[in-house]
């Protein structure tokens, strides 16, 4: 993994990776982000739906602001 990645993506539909993201976050120092993750993520987002899900990434500690939902079309 270079230096200056950002974070990492790991494709694919499997939920076994779920269980993994937060170690794989504390090791590598990097946000890890998964299909599944980013899509549930979206979900919630969309719906305005409260959520505190824990050890599932640093994702899901970041709620969209409103302007940042209009600039990405997410209502």
């Amino acid at each position: 993994m270079p230096d200056k990645a950002e974070g990492i993506f790991i494709g694919g539909n499997g939920f076994r990776v779920a269980a993994a993201i937060d170690a794989l976050e504390t090791a590598l120092g990097r946000p890890v982000l998964t299909a599944n993750q980013v899509l549930l993520w979206d979900i919630l987002a969309q719906t305005h739906t409260p959520c505190e899900l824990k050890s599932h990434g640093r994702l899901f500690a970041h709620r969209p602001s409103a302007a940042q939902r209009d600039r990405s079309g997410l209502r």
